[in-house]
Parts: structure tokens; C-alpha cells; sequence
């Protein structure tokens, strides 16, 4: 029995540690086709025949309450991935935005924007509006927080936001160098532990490939959601445009 196959009896049987999961990330693509299939059987037996596919639109609209800005230029994204939101940074103009948007039929909105230097999405200012909307409608809101504080997460909580977005990321070299941060991991394993304080419902995100295009410390982000935050409704993985290397743009 080769190795591949020992790796793969271990993860059929429920077996295998991390240590496996990270030697599973260094297959060749033709060793996976037997992990294929397994996960399809997993796939079968725990959601039958079903794909459930969700698309944002006019019913759940992604809203930047920072229009275009963003105080950190993340490598990944520089700011573009603000221009395909809604623009709204005045509360009174939010307020009625989703009254609105209820009225018509609307299902909920993502609340995001641009972080400030401290890696924060600056929600405060917009949080008695929100609880507002919610008290009177049944819009779902989903927010981008950020490395919030306690002041921020217990307004959240007070307001009762539905969904806390929130991206793990437990690779010190990606929040340096792709996000421009002067945090570290404790920055980030510390705004989970307040948002789990005030019992908010935590949607963990991971960035796929974000250090230059390479899987390099996702497993560790796996690994902290399992033992962190207990039992997430979803976990939501997320493949955007990877930045360049210094030597790819060289090679350009």
C-alpha cells in the first residue's frame, strides 16, 4: 500500500490529522481523483442530491458604508472588490435605504466597506440604524466587522445583527505583506473571542491562495475555526484573484 492510499484509508475512516489533511495539499492532481469521489459520497450522505446555489442581487444587496476608501490597499484587492457595492455613507440615507428595500420585497443586505487602519469595517456610527431596521422589518443583515473591538461587538449584539462575516486568518506573512497590517495572529484570535463573548453568529471566511497564489497556512484557519467557534452554520470558503509576487511582476 503506497502512501497515497494509507492517506486516503485514514481520511475515509475519520482517521487522519492535520498533519495528514497538509500532506493531503501536496498531492499531484492525479492522485486526487479517489478524494473526489469520497468527498461526493460525504456530499451524498449528508445533503442527498442537492446543490443549493446562492447569488447576491437586488434582493440582498452588498452595501459599502465607506464608499470607495479603504485605509489598507490589501494586495489582493486595492479597493476593487468596494466598486461593485452599493455606495451608502450617510445612516439616515441607510435607514431609508432598507425600509425601502423591505417594502419591496428585499431578503436582507450585506453591510461591508473599507477597513480602517486598525483592520476594522467602521460600523458604530451605523448601528442604531440598523437595530432600527431590524426592529421593524425582517430583513437579514450580515456584517463585515473586521478586528472589531468590544464597544463595536456588544452594539452589534445589541442590534441584533443576524450574521458576523468574518474572515480567519491565521498566517502572520499574508496579514503583513497582503493585508499592510501591523497585527498578528493574537489580534485575530482576540476579535473572535469577543464576538463569541456576545454570542454572535460567527460565519468564519478563508481566503484560498491569497499568499501569491499558493495554498500556504489555510489548514491552520480550518484547524482554529474547529477549535474556536463551535459548530459554524457554514464555512465559507472564498477563491478570489490572487495577488502577484515581487518576482511574478518582475516576469511581467
Amino acid at each position: 500500500m503506497n502512501k497515497t492510499q494509507q492517506l486516503f484509508n485514514k481520511i475515509k475512516v475519520g482517521n487522519a490529522s492535520w498533519d495528514d489533511y497538509n500532506n493531503f495539499l501536496q498531492l499531484k492532481e492525479n492522485d486526487l481523483e479517489a478524494f473526489f469521489d469520497l468527498s461526493y459520497e460525504i456530499k451524498i450522505r449528508n445533503f442527498e442530491n442537492q446543490l443549493k446555489i446562492y447569488t447576491p442581487g437586488k434582493r440582498f444587496p452588498a452595501i459599502s458604508i465607506t464608499g470607495n476608501e479603504c485605509a489598507l490597499n490589501c494586495e489582493h484587492c486595492n479597493k476593487k472588490y468596494l466598486d461593485g457595492m452599493k455606495k451608502i455613507q450617510n445612516s439616515n440615507k441607510l435607514e431609508e435605504f432598507l425600509l425601502n428595500h423591505s417594502k419591496n420585497n428585499g431578503v436582507g443586505a450585506l453591510i461591508s466597506g473599507g477597513c480602517d487602519e486598525e483592520g476594522a469595517v467602521p460600523l458604530k456610527d451605523f448601528l442604531d440604524v440598523i437595530k432600527k431596521v431590524k426592529n421593524e422589518t425582517n430583513l437579514i443583515i450580515n456584517t463585515h466587522t473586521g478586528l472589531l473591538n468590544e464597544e463595536t461587538a456588544k452594539k452589534i449584539a445589541d442590534s441584533n445583527v443576524d450574521i458576523i462575516s468574518f474572515d480567519i486568518n491565521m498566517d502572520e506573512e499574508i496579514i503583513h505583506n497582503i493585508y499592510h497590517l501591523n497585527k498578528n495572529l493574537e489580534d485575530y484570535k482576540e476579535a473572535v473571542q469577543i464576538l463569541k463573548k456576545y454570542n454572535l453568529n460567527i460565519v468564519p471566511h478563508i481566503c484560498i491562495g491569497l499568499f501569491y497564489g499558493r495554498l500556504h497556512k489555510e489548514i491552520e484557519s480550518i484547524k482554529f475555526i474547529k477549535q474556536n467557534i463551535i459548530n459554524p452554520s457554514v464555512i465559507v470558503l472564498i477563491a478570489l484573484i490572487p495577488p502577484k509576487s515581487l518576482e511574478d511582476k518582475k516576469r511581467k
